[in-house]
């Protein structure tokens, strides 16, 4: 009988599969988000005893770093403090302690390796290798039941809207591979539950695989879907769009469960017919608890050390943004030493000639410090990459609308491309051209006599491309394609799409308002970021997150739009807002490869205006070329190509670092980090409370751009420290797989999170696995009361998935410990 308490232990056991996002919009995602009702700490100890991965780095790298000076003595202490109030082991009480803890726990793992076992079955068949020919299994089933026009003859079941399940019984009913391998009675298993939904099956096979208590059920079943977590997160990303969107749909990751243990039971059975009997299993399942209890105890030494890594990088930030707000100084980057070096910096000008606006990715800081650098009458800011656009937008290249905000939000407007003027062709028809012949390239039979037959077609792109290339040979900067607008119309798309006056004068005015643009240059520069790769399938992860996954350069150019309409800017004035005549706003993309800024849309109409672009031109190309240079050296000394080569180069597999190193997150004035090196480490988000008098602002930023930051921090943390459960594995053996992900080789789990080339260089990982530090300035009483009116800020900031630090009105900065606020030192 199946009762809450048997729901409620499915539901626990599938909170360790997050949604992950298709190819063509790759979102950043926390790979625990389902877990946050737990402690970071509680999560990662049940994930390790599930995944047999280890969830923090290893002692040994944190004791090279004690021995380096990024872990200071000060900061170590103090982990252990704050260890010894909230861990039920017994953990050392000094430094010296804990270094000889930590060396005598190195010495036992390497004397005692832990065996993998993921289920009772498998642990006595394990010489067969069925665990890894199951996995392939159930990613082939798995695969042709996503797949949506890619193969020849599709599944029937998956276009008549059935389960996952209900498919899969239906396919080995006829499916003979597993028999193959030896395990002959795998389809007897599936006939049995032929009218049973998933949960019906699970309930019934947990009953004869004698797993009884609740403990034990919730283990199994999460060792169970990790095997296949690649593929669980996919069937959790239509669970997620379909709560988004308030839809139902038959997509269920429980399904994908059900089927996994089926395969299981056929093992348990196998293994009772080789006479290996019940008494056998129990003692698996005993010696697994004996294991994980010494796993425990190593995940406690490795916590202190983490949190010790976490104070070091805050007590070194606090110096920068206490102290030395006047100057150039410089937090050091993954493998560099641990304290800054000052040295001057002019402050801005108070009428600053041109304002530009950027994503606050942490790719921007550099580019801002170097623009700031080269000419003080340049003001920067930072602001959520969507720029405040909720919007779905259909391009008419593009078969879907796609959404160009937060994943965390469903969009409020939808939008299509339209175009200026009639064309000489048709572009819908030349796109339909297009996606023809790269069918008939993917065909079986077409597939060899493609070149022979077509490739002449080609010899016009291979000759503008060799074109392109020439001229940026010669220094002739060249806006890349995707970026173009190809003859279509981005003025003003919601006029047309019958948007009310009123609704479009609201976005404009949300958007100045929490921008925090209380003075209008001549010249305000809304930059969107997107990046441009070749052969890369991962090219979208290098994207805006803030942009659901795309490039930034639509919602730059839809808030282009309506901040330089007349008629939104007569309305704002009537609300106290009022934008010069003289102002301009111009949407920009920077381009993350190769630091360039591009000026979009840019048909000025006077030659004031033409004027104000060029220099902007000039002092855009300036900062580049300086920030090319920094970024150069700043994660790894390996020598690599020149950023436009790699941009452009198919074999190259480390085009940029993306994201890597993000640690932390700043909401402030500018004048708290202008100057300051942050080394591309902090996601900067501009905010001054004392003009957010409702601190709607404030609710906004901890609610959304520091959400979305937590989770692309805990994506590249995952990454690191377990590349073989959280990460995409190596880029060099990938196959794209329906579209939506990769696999290793020719089979397997579907493999999600980053590449292991965007956190590695071949030789180190690049990426220092911390989670968020988050400094806000703010009054601390409007900041806790915002945590203690939304669940999921509040399940974050308790459950230490990251780190809040506040900033008062002295400069001093206080963390925010078991609701108490203590005061940061200096690295010491």
């Amino acid at each position: 009988m199946i009762d809450n308490a048997f729901h409620d232990e499915i539901d626990a056991a599938l909170k360790c599969v997050a949604p992950s996002w298709p190819l063509q919009n790759t979102v950043a995602v926390n790979p625990f988000w389902y877990m946050k009702d737990r402690s970071f700490n509680e999560a990662l100890s049940s994930l390790e005893s599930a995944t047999h991965a280890p969830l923090v780095w290893p002692l040994d790298h944190y004791l090279k770093d004690l021995e380096g000076g990024r872990i200071s003595e000060a900061a170590l202490e103090r982990a252990l403090a704050d260890e010894s109030k909230v861990s039920s082991a017994p953990i050392p009480e000094t430094i010296d302690e804990l270094i000889e803890a930590s060396r005598n726990e190195i010495h036992a793992e390497a004397g005692h390796p832990t065996t993998l076992i993921l289920s009772c079955a498998e642990a006595f068949v394990f010489e067969k290798q069925w665990g890894e020919t199951i996995i392939n299994e159930c990613g082939k089933h798995a695969a042709a039941y996503f797949d949506r026009r890619q193969a020849i003859a599709g599944l029937p079941s998956a276009r008549n809207n059935e389960g996952f399940f209900e498919s899969w019984k239906q396919e080995i009913s006829f499916d003979r591979s597993m028999d193959f391998f030896g395990l002959t009675g795998l389809r007897d298993c599936a006939r049995e539950f032929v009218g049973a939904s998933s949960r019906e099956a699970i309930a019934a096979m947990l009953h004869e695989l004698a797993i009884h208590s609740h403990t034990e059920r919730v283990l199994y079943m999460q060792r169970l879907i990790t095997t296949v977590i690649g593929w669980a997160t996919h069937f959790r990303f239509h669970e997620w769009q379909a709560e988004l969107t308030n839809t139902a749909t038959h997509i269920q990751t429980e399904d994908l469960l059900a089927v996994r243990m089926i395969y299981d039971l056929a093992c348990f059975r196998a293994a009772n017919e080789m006479k290996q009997r019940r008494p056998e299993i129990d003692m698996a399942i005993a010696h697994w608890k004996k294991s994980l209890q010494a796993e425990l105890h190593t995940l406690s030494l490795r916590r202190i050390w983490l949190r010790a890594a976490e104070y070091s990088f805050q007590n070194t930030a606090a110096v920068l943004l206490q102290g030395f707000t006047s100057s150039q100084a410089s937090l050091p980057a993954s493998g560099s030493p641990s304290f800054p070096e000052l040295t001057t910096n002019a402050s801005g000008e108070e009428n600053p000639w041109m304002h530009v606006v950027f994503c606050i990715d942490v790719r921007s800081e550099l580019l801002r410090r170097h623009l700031e650098l080269s000419d003080s009458g340049i003001e920067t800011s930072g602001f959520a990459g969507f720029f405040g656009m909720p919007v779905g937008y259909q391009k008419s290249t593009e078969a879907r609308e796609t959404s160009r905000l937060p994943a965390l939000l469903a969009p409020a407007f939808h939008l299509e491309e339209s175009a200026v003027c009639s064309h000489s062709y048709d572009l819908r028809a030349r796109t339909f051209t297009e996606s023809y012949f790269r069918n008939l390239r993917k065909a079986p039979i077409s597939s060899f006599l493609f070149v022979e037959l077509f490739g002449i077609l080609a010899l016009g792109r291979v000759l503008r491309r060799n074109l392109t290339n020439l001229r940026r040979l010669f220094g002739i900067r060249v806006l890349p394609q995707r970026f173009r607008d190809h003859g279509f119309d981005h003025t003003d798309p919601y006029q047309r799409a019958g948007i009310p006056h009123a609704d479009r004068v609201q976005l404009a005015e949300n958007a100045l308002r929490h921008m925090g643009m209380r003075r209008f240059a001549p010249l305000i520069v809304l930059a969107g970021h997107g990046s441009v790769t070749a052969n890369n399938a991962f090219g979208s992860s290098l994207d805006c997150g803030a942009c659901g996954g795309h490039s930034g350069d639509i919602n730059a150019r839809l808030l282009a739009s309506l901040l330089n309409d007349r008629d939104i800017r007569a309305s704002l004035a009537e609300r106290s807002m009022s934008i010069p005549d003289e102002t301009v706003f111009v949407a920009a993309v920077h381009e993350t490869v190769t630091d360039e800024i591009y000026l979009l849309d840019n048909k000025s109409s006077s030659a004031r205006e033409r004027d104000l672009v060029k220099r902007a031109q000039e002092v855009f190309a300036k900062a580049s070329l300086a920030a090319r240079k920094e970024r150069q050296v700043s994660r790894t000394r390996r020598p690599t190509a020149l950023p436009h080569r790699r941009a452009h180069d198919w074999s190259e597999v480390r085009p940029e670092w993306g994201l890597a190193g993000n640690a932390g997150f700043i909401a402030a004035p500018r004048s708290r980090t202008r100057g300051v090196n942050l080394n591309g480490r902090f996601f900067l988000h501009d905010y001054d409370w004392r003009y957010d008098t409702d601190f709607q602002t404030l609710r906004l930023i901890l609610t959304a751009p520091m959400v979305v930051a937590s989770w692309i921090n805990l994506q590249y943390y995952a990454s690191t420290v377990a590349p073989q459960v959280y990460g995409a594995g190596n880029k060099t053996i990938h196959n794209p797989v329906g579209e939506f992900g990769v696999v290793e080789g020719n089979g397997g789990d579907l493999r999600v999170g980053l590449p292991l080339q965007s956190v590695h260089d071949g030789e180190r990982f690049v990426h220092e696995p911390l989670r968020l530090s988050v400094f806000i300035e703010a009054p601390l009483e409007e900041i806790e009361r915002i945590i203690n009116q939304n669940e999921a800020v509040r399940q974050l900031v308790d459950g230490e998935w990251l780190h809040l630090l506040v900033i008062d009105e002295s400069g001093a900065i206080k963390r925010r410990e078991a609701h108490i606020f203590e005061t940061v030192p200096g690295p010491g």
